[in-house]
């Protein structure tokens, strides 16, 4: 990965140059320089979602180059039930569009409705923050599923009054 002054040419390197200094002069150390960052500010939404079914709901999608990778993301999930009882959402970074291929990048917001016989809103801001080392130039989606029955829609807010803009970031760890 070259961040963003480099570009690196898919050839032979001849003449390579190093330094002892973890940042010799001139080099940009900047995270702005070395960051792969997404955005999302639209609302993304399933309705009527199966139980246990994973959906790739979101446009928010990132290639992670190789490399040793801080990955940050933010998100604000909603759910909503049409009856009393818990309503849960679960979303996740994953290689696959339609599987959780680790549980390390998985966040969860729970909504416990009261007795009344009403139905069940609630949202939530979630971050999560992790080491990912790559070999391979990598794809990752965007990942929401429930655990819940009798859930009505679910989804990511980032248009909404109510949301904020989604972000996945992912940062070389070298820095």
């Amino acid at each position: 990965y070259g961040g963003t002054d480099y570009d690196l040419a898919n050839a032979t390197i001849t003449n390579p140059y190093y330094s002892t200094q973890k940042a010799p002069q001139g080099f940009p150390v900047s995270p702005d320089k070395w960051s792969v960052t997404v955005t999302d500010s639209s609302d993304r939404n399933q309705s009527n979602p199966t139980t246990g079914q994973k959906y790739n709901i979101s446009a928010l999608n990132i290639t992670i180059p190789i490399g040793n990778w801080n990955i940050y993301y933010q998100f604000t999930l909603y759910v909503t039930r049409a009856t009393n009882g818990i309503a849960d959402v679960r979303a996740t970074l994953s290689t696959t569009d339609n599987s959780e291929s680790t549980n390390s990048f998985t966040s969860i917001f729970i909504v416990r409705g009261t007795t009344d016989g009403q139905r069940v809103d609630g949202q939530g801001t979630t971050t999560k923050q992790l080491r990912l080392v790559t070999t391979s130039k990598t794809p990752y989606y965007t990942i929401m599923w429930t655990t819940a029955s009798n859930i009505t829609a679910m989804g990511i807010l980032g248009a909404s009054v109510y949301g904020s803009t989604s972000i996945i970031r992912a940062t070389c760890a070298y820095l």
